[in-house]
């Protein structure tokens, strides 16, 4: 049986392609390892993409999955207050069903150490809205847990393996949670962590989860405490578009109904997958632009490569075709050779990106996995196979016209070597435009990186140590409990050797989360815009000093405001600007949040102003703020503060033997510097800057290579003319200047279309930059004169090379 000609042919020119590789190591080894780069960075950043943008949400039917959210004073998105969550939840032809949860971290004791677990209180229909049953057990379920019944909970995979050793009978058992008795009703399959990170979820007291502040009082009539994240399945058939415009009717509603009690300009419905990874996009796709640029920066330049190398075998491809083979055969040919060369670097690439998926799983949410599956895998081959193409056709087709009787005329590598010189002069020209984009790119994130980086965060980070405590209501019960182990702690803390201040506050800035309260003016009306409710932090009297935070104007908190003093309060300037604009905030009251306990002392003096801090983030403009000491409303959560005269990680064993004397079964936790969490603040924009800057310094490299060899190959194809030239009294410094000029030219042409997609790029970058234009000067004019600079270093050695050359040599003839 005689096999398939095709097929045969197909095999001779691979075994062909694979003996030419062979021979030209030194080639095969540039073009694979500079595929490699190209395909194992687009193959890593496509991982990230896949995970966080591509990949639906792993619930059934999760299309219908939407959360909630009312518009604050500044149209944004804020969570829902409890007797808006009943309101929405009563419109069945809106949501089939509807649930309200609030991250709650837990303190599992009861066995060995106290463990902190990262949990949520939820209403009962959780589960049913996700549509996730339990891998043992039950979850919750509204005829079973109703509210005031025994406490139930339900136990991720996680927790119960790792806390309970995976004990098949779990189900049905009591687990001390926060001090009180939980019946484990269930256990979620491996991989359920909803929301992000979170490993128990416990059933709320109530139709909806209390407020944290108030965990025994039932809020289903409460307006005015926003504090719920709410996700829902909408009803089948219903839109986004359709829920949103009927949710903004029904805040309309209600605004109408309750007047300043329903708080908010409107009400929007998100997909639930665009809330978890809409706010990565924006830096996702500019990662995804420069990997591809790096692509086609690499391809290009193994093109180059390929028409120099091409231009050498022009006579081989001659007298090939002087013995019957078509020029669609030497185009196969060629191309085979270039498939083989990116399957290849596409087989190495999937290391590469294997190698990358650690440092860049930062640039993901919580709890997103990221793997080298079988949808990667076809990505890598897919992307292989069209490098391939692009970086082979080009030169297959430019190499295959060339025709018998040049490629077989003696003396013809002038003629055609020249050709192939300007073919690579176009290539690396391309090349210089698409590194510019990605070092303009770079240039833009640096920049802006610094300026975040010089951008005051309002406080003195440095030998500052933080650690989180909890305490559980089943133990401290009363206001007064909890103030009273905070001042034993902080006197414990003090008196521990280089610690020279100690103090607590309700969150510390730069963390996730925010405790907002509205402010009403006693005595004057609120002047335009005040609806904007400030952030409202509780904190001991030593906070400022501890932190750094600057007095503007008026005292900081004194012991005398804590035992028995009327209620008072210390703002930032932003508030201060904010509430009394042109005026002296000192000595002005204001109702804000809980500013004392007695009716009759229900507003608060303004005290003291200090300098605005940057809680949330350091790209964002101060909020307003409020601080009031922490014994007029303490906190059954709060973080510990300590400023040391030495190394802060110094005192750690220390300060957290100061809590465990005031009671040894409360676990501390995120236990880190003022610095690290400085750091870590920015860490999502410094790992971009790091990997874009990577990029183009990769895509330099490769420009300048390829500079290089198109100016190292003119030189041999321009030998003859060079060696006429000196003959004729042309001077070695006359041959340098020839050989630079015309690298000169190349990057100048590059740098031009560069300059033209740079601006047109820049828009892209917008969304992640921060105090930098898009279009920034400096930053297009330093990677401009970069890569000219490198253009004219890539020429020297050919030049030099060029003034070298021995006019009697070069003039012989072969």
């Amino acid at each position: 049986m005689q096999s398939d000609p095709t097929m045969q042919s197909l095999l001779q020119d691979l075994r062909f392609a694979l003996r030419q590789l062979r021979r030209n190591p030194g080639f095969t080894l540039v073009a694979v390892l500079t595929l490699t780069l190209g395909i194992g960075a687009n193959t890593a950043i496509f991982s990230v993409i896949d995970a966080v943008l591509l990949k639906p949400l792993p619930y059934p039917d999760a299309k219908r999955l939407v959360t909630v959210y009312e518009l604050d004073a500044r149209h944004e998105n804020d969570v829902l207050a409890a007797a808006d969550v009943a309101s929405y939840a009563s419109e069945p032809h809106l949501f089939e069903s509807l649930a309200a949860y609030r991250s709650s971290p837990f303190t599992l004791t009861g066995q060995d150490l106290p463990e902190r677990v990262e949990g949520a209180v939820v209403s009962a229909d959780f589960f049913r809205v996700l549509g996730v049953p339990a891998k043992l057990g039950r979850t919750l379920l509204p005829d079973l847990d109703k509210a005031g019944s025994a406490l139930t909970a339900v136990l991720s995979n996680t927790v119960w393996k790792r806390r309970f050793g995976g004990d098949p009978t779990i189900v049905g058992k009591i687990i001390d949670i926060d001090g009180e008795p939980y019946t484990v009703v269930g256990v979620m399959p491996e991989g359920f962590a909803f929301p992000a990170e979170t490993e128990m979820w416990a059933a709320s007291k109530f139709s909806v989860p209390p407020h944290p502040l108030t965990p025994n009082t039932d809020p289903s009539a409460s307006r005015d405490r926003h504090y719920l994240e709410v996700v829902g399945r909408l009803a089948p058939g219903v839109s986004i578009e359709q829920a949103t415009s009927a949710a903004d009717t029904i805040h309309a509603r209600l605004k109408k109904q309750f007047g300043d009690q329903e708080s908010g300009t409107g009400a929007t419905v998100v997909s639930l997958h665009e809330d978890l990874v809409g706010k990565n996009r924006p830096a996702l796709l500019v990662l995804l632009g420069a990997v591809a640029l790096l692509l086609l920066i690499a391809c290009a330049n193994v093109a180059s490569v390929l028409l120099a190398r091409g231009a050498s075998r022009q006579r081989e491809f001659a007298i090939r075709e002087a013995l019957g083979a078509g020029r669609k055969r030497i185009v196969r040919q060629l191309i085979t050779e270039a498939l083989l060369l990116s399957a290849t670097g596409g087989g190495l690439g999937i290391l590469a990106a294997w190698f990358l998926l650690k440092p860049i799983s930062a640039l993901v949410p919580p709890g997103t996995s990221l793997t080298i599956d079988v949808r990667l895998l076809g990505f890598t081959v897919a992307l292989s196979l069209a490098s391939g193409v692009l970086f082979g056709l080009f030169p297959a087709l430019q190499l295959a016209n060339a025709g018998v009787q040049s490629g077989l005329r003696e003396g013809s590598r002038g003629s055609t070597g020249m050709r192939a010189t300007r073919l690579r002069g176009s290539v690396v020209t391309a090349e210089i435009a698409l590194s510019l984009v990605l070092l303009m790119a770079a240039g833009l994130l640096i920049r802006s990186f610094n300026k975040l980086l010089s951008e005051p965060e309002g406080f003195n980070p440095e030998r500052v140590l933080s650690m989180q405590v909890s305490l559980p209501r089943a133990h401290y019960q009363t206001p007064e409990q909890q103030a009273a182990f905070v001042r034993e702690v902080l006197d414990r803390a003090r008196a521990i050797p280089g610690v020279s201040s100690a103090s607590v506050i309700s969150r510390l800035p730069l963390l996730p989360g925010q405790s907002t309260r509205d402010v009403t003016l006693v005595g004057k009306p609120s002047p335009p815009g005040a609806e904007i409710d400030p952030d409202y932090l509780v904190v001991s009297p030593d906070y400022f000093s501890t932190l750094g935070v600057n007095l503007v104007r008026g005292r900081f908190f004194t012991e005398a405001d804590l035992h028995g003093g009327p209620p008072v309060a210390v703002i930032s300037e932003s508030m201060a600007r904010h509430f009394w604009p042109n005026e002296d905030p000192i000595g002005k009251r204001m109702t804000i949040g809980k500013c004392s306990d007695s009716a009759a002392n229900s507003s608060c003096e303004v005290i003291g102003v200090v300098g605005d801090v940057k809680e949330h983030e350091l790209s964002q403009a101060a909020r307003p703020t409020a601080y009031v000491p922490y014994e007029h409303d303490p906190w059954p959560f709060f973080s510990l503060v300590v400023r040391t005269r030495m190394e802060p990680a110094s005192v750690t064993s220390e300060l957290t033997a100061a809590v465990h004397a005031v009671d040894k079964n409360l676990p501390v936790y995120r236990v880190q510097t003022m610095q690290e969490v400085v750091a870590r603040s920015l860490s999502p924009r410094r790992l971009r800057m790091f990997l874009l800057g990577g990029f183009a310094a990769l895509a330099l490299i490769l420009a300048c290579v390829g500079i290089y060899g198109v100016m190292a190959y003119s030189v041999v194809q321009r030998e003859h003319e060079i060696g006429i030239r000196m003959a004729m009294g042309a001077k070695k410094q006359d041959v340098l200047k020839l050989i630079t000029r015309q690298a000169l030219m190349l990057a100048l042409s590059g740098v031009g279309c560069g300059i033209v997609l740079s601006i047109g790029a820049g828009r892209l970058l917008s969304s992640v930059l921060y105090g930098v234009g898009v279009s920034d000067p400096v930053t297009l004019l330093g990677a401009s004169l970069l890569l000219i600079s490198v253009a004219l270093g890539a020429s020297l050695a050919p030049a030099l090379r060029a003034a070298r050359v021995d006019p009697m040599v070069a003039l012989r003839v072969d």
